[in-house]
């Protein structure tokens, strides 16, 4: 499903989060969201549109990290051309 397009898809996310609320609220519960996403822009007001209560925006990561190691590699200055292609000799 393409989620960019599918202006029709967030609109019925966005219902069956208001027939949950109006479902928690009948039962005297507030239920807490929380939205997870890696690739929007403003995701704290697409979390509040969706939900239609205030979100709360964690941006930074607290899992620890182990120590990382990076090679970087340059190809030597002897290059041959052969057509579009650069081919390296190692």
């Amino acid at each position: 499903m393409n989620f960019i397009t599918g202006e029709y898809w967030v609109s019925h996310l966005a219902n069956i989060f208001v027939r949950l609320l109006r479902i928690c609220r009948h039962y005297s519960s507030d239920p807490v969201f929380i939205c997870c996403s890696a690739t929007i822009a403003n995701p704290r007001e697409h979390a509040e549109l969706l939900t239609g209560k205030p979100a709360v925006l964690i941006n930074e990561n607290g899992a620890p990290l182990s120590r990382k190691e990076t090679c970087d590699l340059q190809p030597p200055d002897d290059k041959q051309t052969k057509g579009d292609k650069e081919i390296f000799t190692l």
